[in-house]
């Protein structure tokens, strides 16, 4: 437990994983106080609300603080050079989180995909449970208006992300893998480096690791497990825990465990994907012995999803505006799927910001034919974050890709900035039905704009 008189300042407080773990500390008794960049965030609110304040770089003195936790996208920034040159202590934030949950119940939710909606789904079953669990989601839970929990019980639901090889630092009781699919290419220089570091993780679990055997990557590296317990699920009956039956229109199907029918589960998310990921959280519920199918599957249909994840957001005449955080194109592809699948005879038009430089350039031809099941895709520039200024690839290259391997060449434009969208979709949504927005940036402000311009 935290001690009530620390005093706890977080650099680049805004971030989805740090501002979770803020709410947290705050609630276990901690004075936190943070900094960031001056742009607005989903987390500015949540922030605000829990009366965490934030101010610039620099501005609060560091010497007055007994702890330090840094993001790793600004490792080398200043702030967090003076911090370490202060003699106060200072921590990474898995260093920090890790410190918190190796000590507990830890269930660690990884995955390319998935990983935060799962772990989102599992904070809400578990509460529903009255498991009164802690948990650290990287996006706001619809139900709970926040990205964490701090329960009174043993267990701690966290959402843990591999950038950095940051996952490794957690000691789980349990584990869910939802995919491996190659990302980050600024840390994990080859393909097998990433593969190396989830086959690490996976047998880094002291007890149970639930995993997609449907997934190529999980197939990959399974010859590389050792030491886990690992529980299957996916779409094939030899499989541990399956779905058949499914209905993607009505997001539904039967559930069945050891190729024996368990019952119907419905969902209110869109998207095979995300059959995928509550069938995650029934395989793990019932490997702990956690719940009844019943109620499980009641909890699972009340999920009402999460910030950011295909989240509506308005209306813009008579355009539905929809975001969502996909920012790889397997996530590109899942989430405009399962749109047309909801919403089959409308035009659906995308506005997407790729995110960062490395991506961009390494996965430039998966991009580029990710965007099928959209009516017109808009692209604006790159969105580098603190991670990445500059690169070596355009927005200009992805529409010139994107345009040699679509049939319809007129499908998709560069827009430029966000200010510059927003002025041309004002005049070019007319038949438009769904608007997504879509990338892990600030893209979602133009959504947001558009609706507040036409009230």
């Amino acid at each position: 437990m935290t001690n009530t008189s620390q005093r706890i300042h977080m650099i680049g407080i805004k971030g989805a994983g740090m501002s979770a773990l803020a709410l947290m500390l705050k609630r276990r008794g901690a004075i936190v106080s943070g900094s960031d960049v001056s742009d607005t965030f989903f987390t500015d609110s949540l922030l605000a609300k829990e009366g965490i304040p934030v101010h610039a770089f620099g501005e609060v003195d560091i010497q007055n603080v007994s702890r330090v936790i840094y993001s790793t996208a600004w490792e080398g920034s200043d702030e967090v050079k003076c911090a370490g040159e202060s003699g106060v202590k200072v921590q990474s934030y898995g260093e920090a989180v890790a410190q918190l949950f190796n000590v507990m119940n830890g269930i660690a939710v990884a995955g390319s995909h998935g990983k935060t909606t799962i772990s989102a789904l599992c904070a809400h079953v578990f509460y529903g449970l009255g498991l009164d669990p802690s948990a650290l989601v990287g996006s706001e839970i619809v139900q709970f208006n926040s990205n964490a929990l701090t329960g009174a019980s043993d267990y701690f639901i966290l959402e843990a992300d591999e950038y950095r090889d940051t996952f490794l630092m957690y000691h789980a009781r349990a584990a869910v893998v939802s995919s491996i699919d190659y990302d980050h290419p600024d840390y994990f220089k080859t393909r097998t480096d990433y593969d190396t570091s989830f086959a690490k993780f996976v047998n880094g679990t002291s007890g149970s690791c639930i995993v997609c055997k449907d997934d190529n990557g999980v197939q990959r590296i399974w010859s590389a497990i050792s030491s886990c317990n690992l529980v299957t699920y996916g779409s094939d009956a030899s499989y541990d825990y399956a779905l058949s039956e499914i209905d993607e229109c009505k997001s539904e199907a039967k559930v069945l465990k050891k190729g024996i029918p368990v019952g119907r589960m419905r969902i209110q998310l869109i998207g095979r994907h995300n059959l995928m990921n509550a069938l995650a959280v029934y395989a793990l519920c019932d490997t702990l012995g956690v719940g009844t199918w019943d109620d499980i599957s009641r909890l699972l249909f009340e999920f009402q999803g999460t910030a950011r994840r295909f989240q509506t957001k308005g209306t813009c005449g008579h355009t539905l505006v929809i975001d969502d955080y996909a920012h790889h194109p397997t996530e590109i592809r899942a989430t405009l799927h399962g749109a047309r699948m909801r919403y089959p005879n409308k035009i659906i038009d995308c506005i997407f910001a790729p995110h960062t430089f490395s991506r961009t350039q390494e996965l430039l031809d998966d991009f580029a034919q990710s965007f099928s099941d959209a009516d017109h895709v808009y692209i604006t520039d790159i969105f580098g974050s603190a991670r990445e200024q500059t690169g070596s690839v355009s927005a200009e290259q992805l529409v010139a890709k994107i345009q040699a391997f679509s049939p319809k060449k007129d499908h998709v434009r560069y827009l430029g900035s966000n200010e510059q969208a927003l002025d041309y979709l004002m005049t070019h949504l007319k038949n438009t039905d769904i608007l997504v927005t879509m990338g892990a940036g600030d893209v979602y402000t133009i959504g947001e704009d558009l609706i507040r311009q036409q009230k």
